[in-house]
């Protein structure tokens, strides 16, 4: 059983899709549920819309540890240097070989998620273009989002985690830190070197049981850390002790 029921199975969704020719179902939330539920869900959606199709993007090795290293990071479960020592590695088999036996082989399309290789450039384009349906692209208005931080921000928002466990203070969310400008994260060479080293049985087996042909190539291309410690304690003292101003003013509330 699904350890949650999505809301993709809420009655209002049954009836919209009595009315729809095609419906699009967009969530990573599946991609952590096992085999076994990956199996349940499919199961549903067929119960509800037919035989699905399952459009899956997949990024090289290190643009994914790239990725999901900073996620890690902007959420504040990981420091940098835990990312590092332990970088995050998707295994391409499993995830793959459950989709397969939920759905069969033929109902699948798996594509690199590479802009260079996206129709017209752009994931959304990209999508519409696996299910047969660019017709749709005119209706759409394309919006970037969710594009990566910067090796500054992800080093501050480290160094801002690291504090915190420090002094035993919550994780501090501070949005803003996100959009610091500069040169776009990257892994340190010898964390890069381990994560193509781990994945080159990966690219082999995608290139031939999938047709996606990932570069193999050194991607060592990384920006000094920067200079940072002085910034992140000031932003460290001034939100800490807005945290208290404000926690103070409720206690005073309350009292009154």
């Amino acid at each position: 059983m699904l350890k949650k029921q999505p809301d993709i199975f809420d009655d209002r969704v049954k009836i919209l899709a009595k009315r729809a020719d095609t419906t699009i179902v967009s969530t990573e939330v599946v991609e952590r549920l096992s085999g076994e539920e990956k199996a349940v869900f499919a199961e549903r959606l067929a119960a509800i819309y037919g035989d699905p199709r399952v459009v899956i993007y997949i990024r090289h090795p290190v643009d994914f540890a790239v990725s999901s290293a900073q996620q890690a990071v902007k959420a504040g479960s990981r420091t940098y240097e835990e990312v590092c020592r332990n970088p995050p590695l998707f295994d391409y088999r499993d995830q793959l070989g459950a989709w397969e036996a939920a759905v069969g082989r033929e109902n699948m399309v798996v594509r690199p998620f590479d802009r260079a290789s996206f129709a017209a450039n752009d994931v959304i384009v990209d999508f519409l273009d696996a299910i047969g349906r660019r017709d749709l692209e005119a209706a759409l208005t394309l919006v970037r989002m969710n594009e990566g931080m910067s090796q500054l921000a992800v080093h501050v928002i480290s160094e801002l985690t690291k504090l915190c466990r420090q002094h035993d203070e919550r994780r501090l969310n501070i949005p803003d830190l996100r959009d610091l400008p500069g040169p776009k994260f990257r892994l340190p060479p010898w964390t890069v070197g381990y994560v193509q080293g781990k994945s080159l049985g990966d690219i082999e087996w995608l290139a031939q049981e999938w047709g996606i042909a990932f570069d193999t190539e050194s991607r060592f291309d990384v920006d000094e850390a920067p200079e940072i410690q002085e910034l992140v304690g000031a932003i460290f003292r001034s939100e800490t002790k807005r945290r208290s101003l404000r926690a103070a003013g409720r206690d005073a509330e309350s009292a009154d």
